[in-house]
């Protein structure tokens, strides 16, 4: 069961880089008919919104802290609140947006947006369980 910890840390850390990585792919495209249509990385999501920036922000933390911090059960807890955090931004970003259609500009989330979701999620998993494990 040594092997188990190594195991955790390795996909904690693939979780970060690939949230990471996420932010590099399209993220949300606004458009407005046959007007414009523009399409945002989450790195120029980020920077022009102070809540997806707390995404961004988050998994560099998580990432920092996985990688850094030697004491078990604050690592995978304080990993585990910035996925919340992560989690608690992109839901929010999308929520404020979802079916919108304000002066007919749309919103429309892509790849990036929701894969970057997904990998909050299975880290949430992933860090959630060892937290639990390393309590007992």
């Amino acid at each position: 069961m040594q092997f188990l910890p190594y195991l955790v840390k390795k996909i904690s850390v693939s979780m970060f880089s690939l949230i990471l990585i996420c932010s590099l792919l399209p993220f949300r495209t606004i458009s407005s008919g046959d007007y414009f249509s523009k399409t945002y990385n989450g790195i120029q999501t980020a920077t022009g919104n102070i809540i997806a920036s707390l995404s961004l922000i988050s998994a560099v933390v998580g990432l920092v802290i996985v990688l850094v911090l030697k004491n078990q059960q604050q690592k995978y807890l304080i990993s585990t609140i910035s996925i919340g955090i992560g989690i608690f931004s992109l839901l929010w970003i999308e929520s404020r947006t979802h079916g919108a259609e304000i002066n007919n500009i749309v919103v429309t989330y892509h790849l990036g947006f929701w894969l970057a979701l997904l990998f909050y999620l299975l880290a949430t998993g992933v860090n959630g369980y060892q937290y639990v494990k390393e309590r007992k």
